[in-house]
């Protein structure tokens, strides 16, 4: 974990709302942290205000929690590059959009004519690949967070699957 003070410091300096509760008082936030902070077999940990926040994501003992890095960093990413394309997604040299992932271990890749096809088969597959990092830390993760987690990754993966589902649909259909 990175230092607790430069943890403090992000928090405040983010652009989110922080709760008067941690806002100013480094004691407080320092001892929420002391009580919810755990390892989880040699994996990074970090500090995350959108599993409990959904879209209105501010910082409090409520919605606040840590999680393995690899899992947030594959549930909430923020669109980089001039196309503004989420992370695993990229332009091919063919001019499709290149889905890249974790399969059996390896990197796979696979092309998409659409974005949204490309999106809804990244969001899947990050989704699936975030569940089994989630199993690997379960043992170690407070049940609040895992359950509130998995609960998400089901949501993301059903919601992505029908998407796929409907996309994979027009297209054999020719729509």
């Amino acid at each position: 974990m990175r230092d607790i003070n430069d943890i403090y410091f992000a928090m405040m300096n983010c652009g989110y709302p922080v709760c008067k509760e941690w806002c100013g008082n480094k004691e407080n936030f320092f001892k929420w942290c002391s009580e919810n902070f755990y390892y989880c077999g040699g994996e990074d940990i970090v500090l995350d205000a959108n599993l409990f926040s959904g879209e209105d994501v501010h910082y409090s003992p409520e919605t606040c929690c840590f999680l393995p890095k690899k899992i947030k960093m594959f549930l909430w990413h923020a669109p980089r590059g001039i196309l503004r394309l989420p992370n695993g997604i990229s332009l091919a040299p063919s001019g499709k959009y290149r889905v890249s992932y974790i399969r059996n271990g390896s990197q796979t890749t696979k092309d998409f004519m659409q974005i949204d096809e490309a999106k809804s088969f990244n969001g899947l597959k990050r989704a699936e690949y975030a569940a089994k990092l989630a199993e690997h830390c379960k043992e170690y993760m407070p049940e609040r967070v895992f359950n509130a987690l998995m609960e998400y990754l089901d949501s993301m993966s059903g919601y992505r699957l029908r998407e796929l589902q409907r996309f994979t649909r027009d297209i054999i259909c020719g729509k």
